[in-house]
């Protein structure tokens, strides 16, 4: 596809079904499947891929090594594939991976990697990422997740499936949240958040059971109520510390699907399997 000089058209150029507005400047090494159409004075780089029916609206900037799936919807002014902002990073080719069906609103900023794990931020599918959202270099957000504006990730968190995020939220690196998590407007997030279960405060501490994002996520009212029960006997219980109290539901046979990966959350969580406990490690290796 021939690179798009600004100024030189006074209509949209079409190509290959595509619709790329003649302010656009999308570089010649750029691949752009069909149905992509791009907005006035975007500027799309030479390590660009972008998927089919993909809307990538005026203002944008999209750069670095990134690949973005099918039917996305690109806002104005939102910077993705940027250099991550990390005074360790020395221009290498890493990468970011878009999927489908996610919603980008205005000014959000997605980074490409460090080479610090596996050189690819990760942002899977159908997930809305609200205006002023920050995505850091080496995050990996799963499917189906509701980040409000103004979340601020630091590098290397891992948001997990069906996650719901208020806005004003600081995450700190290395964190992970759970799956169908809430977390509250406004909170501080320096340890994990465990799936299911209501977060929010600064600091920030397990308020309740997010029974509206599971039902909303179709979970069956008898998981739901498993969980209910499993919240009231780690976090509201006060018979022994917390790694007892895990203890005991971890000899139990009867746990729900749900309720064991609650579990297995919280252990590896302690036994630095995820979460923060990473940057410990990393640091350990370094020294």
């Amino acid at each position: 596809m021939p690179h798009i000089k600004t100024g030189q058209e006074t209509l949209a150029r079409k190509t290959r079904e595509m619709t790329i507005h003649p302010t656009a400047i999308v570089d010649k090494h750029a691949q752009l499947d069909t149905g992509v159409s791009v907005g006035p004075f975007t500027v799309i780089g030479p390590k660009v891929a972008i998927g089919k029916d993909t809307q990538i609206a005026g203002h944008a900037t999209i750069t670095g090594k990134t690949t973005i799936g099918r039917r996305n919807r690109i806002y104005p002014y939102a910077f993705i594939g940027t250099a991550p902002q990390d005074i360790n990073y020395r221009g290498e080719d890493t990468r970011l991976v878009i999927g489908d069906d996610n919603i980008i609103r205005e000014y959000v900023t997605i980074s490409v990697a460090t080479t610090k794990y596996d050189w690819i931020t990760r942002v899977g599918n159908g997930n809305m990422l609200m205006s002023y959202c920050h995505v850091a270099h080496d995050c990996e957000i799963g499917n189906a997740t509701i980040c409000a504006n103004c979340l601020n990730m630091s590098g290397h968190v891992k948001i997990e499936d069906g996650a719901a995020i208020g806005g004003i939220v600081g995450i700190h690196q290395f964190v992970t949240i759970g799956k169908y998590a809430f977390i509250g407007g406004l909170s501080r997030i320096t340890q994990d958040v465990p799936p299911f279960l209501i977060t929010e405060g600064n600091h920030a501490k397990v308020r309740g059971v997010n029974t509206v994002g599971m039902r909303r996520n179709n979970i069956d009212e008898k998981s739901i109520a498993a969980v209910e029960e499993t919240f009231k006997a780690l976090y509201v219980a006060d018979n022994g510390v917390f790694s007892q109290r895990l203890d005991e539901l971890e000899k139990r046979a009867d746990l729900t699907p749900d309720v064991r990966y609650l579990v297995q959350f919280q252990r590896n969580s302690i036994n630095g399997v995820q979460g923060r406990a990473r940057e410990i490690i990393r640091k350990q290796k370094k020294g």
